[in-house]
């Protein structure tokens, strides 16, 4: 607000002036006193949270529906959801009758040859056509099994293209967070830096006028230098968290980061985050879908060790066909019975294997959930902590924010140590990054929380992205 009192100063100055009524020293003393507040509203810099309203800001909501956007895994996973439906509609064709055109023309050469005096031989065109319909019976229930199987791969692959959208989730929620906590960080390292460039031109400024000693200047100096590599440090930083992010949304404009909707998951107790878990985290809900596709191949193995019966029409004609014998046609409607009496126990085998697929899928059920759990109770264990943390941090702040205090005036008054006046600087810097550090390891941790029980999705980011998913899922079917 200092540049707004400059403003103000110089329109009141200018309306006090009076060249008539006033002494050349007044004239002078009002001009000294214009020029000042002049060079207060020119040189005194915008306050950082005034600048930051310059650039966009941007919610975590808007970067995840960039991020479903333009995330190749994620178009990759929705084109496996569809050759998977194709293969049910594969599956399926064993249903239907199956016809069969074979037809052929050309020239024989027969010897002897029909439809001539005996013992003779002949060329002459010929030709035959045939069709053969098969519709198929009863095969111990084998195709039937065969299409639910791929009904519920084609249900796991739509599962796991939500498994890839959960990935990019967690990692946009990741990145995103990591902007939050650098962006700020470098804010506070930026002030840091100012303060202990103004000490620096003070104490410079006490040393030309022979008030300290050289190696005041020196040490200032040496931790101004470590500040600007501070700095350097953030913005690298925050620009390889720009870059991580830019990976999964495309090209972002400049923008600030805004802290997420604070959510209160440890107000619900463990036992129901691990219970929910078990019904919604889409590992397990793959691994039940993966289940029952084996569990029907197990039964389609089963329906091989039938016999497969089919019925068959055929349909023949032929013309000219060992000789000049004119046109031939018959017909044929068959009741075929196929059945392989010995196979060397390959199919005993494929049942075998078929039903160790299965159990090693139950095997795998408790391996996730142990694995949930774990992820779970550290998730949940670390936002009481972080939310501790940042309570004691806050204090710390608080500490620190009135020891600067103290020693800003004392410096005024040339009665603090360089030292102590610039580790006060530091510490307070240091509090107030490692407290935007926990905020953001805190939104990291409930949100992983929630991602990884199932209890947050897409939906929750965006309305658009639900109505989006609405219509995928209709195109799906």
């Amino acid at each position: 607000m200092i540049h707004i009192i400059g403003l103000n100063l110089l329109l009141k100055e200018k309306q006090m002036i009076k060249f008539n009524n006033m002494s050349l020293n007044n004239i002078k003393s009002k001009i000294y006193n214009i020029l000042f507040a002049l060079l207060l509203l020119f040189a005194c810099p915008i306050p950082s949270s005034e600048a930051s309203d310059y650039l966009n800001q941007m919610s975590l909501s808007s970067i995840v529906m960039f991020a479903l956007d333009n995330n190749p895994d994620i178009k990759m996973a929705k084109e496996k959801v569809v050759q998977s439906s194709y293969m049910v509609d594969d599956a399926k064709a064993a249903y239907y009758p199956q016809v069969k055109l074979n037809a052929a023309w050309g020239r024989q050469y027969n010897s002897p040859a029909g439809g001539v005096a005996a013992g003779k031989s002949q060329t002459n065109n010929s030709g035959e056509a045939m069709l053969v319909v098969k519709q198929l019976l009863f095969d111990g229930f084998s195709t039937t099994q065969e299409i639910k199987a791929q009904k519920a791969l084609s249900h796991s692959s739509k599962i796991q293209a939500d498994i890839k959208i959960k990935k990019v989730l967690s990692e946009c929620v990741k990145y995103y967070l990591d902007i939050f906590h650098y962006q700020r960080a470098l804010m506070e390292v930026q002030a840091y830096y100012k303060s202990i460039e103004n000490v620096v031109g003070v104490v410079s400024k006490l040393f030309e006028a022979g008030a300290t000693s050289r190696a005041s200047v020196d040490y200032t100096r040496a931790r101004m230098a470590m500040a600007h590599s501070e700095l350097t440090e953030a913005r690298s930083s925050l620009n390889d968290a720009m870059s991580n992010l830019e990976y999964l949304t495309g090209n972002l404009p400049d923008f600030t980061a805004v802290a997420p909707d604070m959510l209160d998951p440890e107000n619900i107790n463990l036992g129901f985050y691990v219970k929910y878990a078990r019904e919604n985290n889409v590992n397990m809900i793959l691994n039940e879908s993966n289940k029952r596709s084996v569990d029907h191949k197990i039964n389609s193995e089963k329906g091989k060790l039938y016999p497969k019966l089919s019925f068959q029409l055929e349909v023949e004609e032929k013309e000219n066909d060992g000789g000049k014998t004119g046109r031939t046609s018959s017909a044929a409607a068959l009741l075929q019975l196929n059945y392989k009496i010995f196979d060397g126990f390959s199919r005993k085998a494929n049942i075998g294997k078929v039903r160790s697929q299965y159990k090693e899928l139950e095997i795998k059920d408790k391996k996730i959930m142990k694995r949930l759990k774990r992820d779970i109770k550290l998730s949940y264990n670390q936002i009481i902590s972080l939310q501790e943390n940042i309570k004691a941090t806050d204090l710390e702040i608080v500490s620190n924010e009135s020891v600067k205090k103290i020693n800003d005036v004392n410096f005024d008054l040339g009665d603090i140590n360089i030292i102590d006046l610039i580790d006060s600087e530091e510490k307070l810097k240091n509090s107030r990054v490692r407290r935007h550090k926990l905020e953001a390891d805190l939104y990291s941790n409930i949100y992983r929380l929630l991602i990884e029980t199932g209890i947050i999705k897409k939906y929750y980011f965006c309305e658009a992205c639900r109505i989006k998913d609405s219509d995928e899922k209709t195109a799906w079917k």
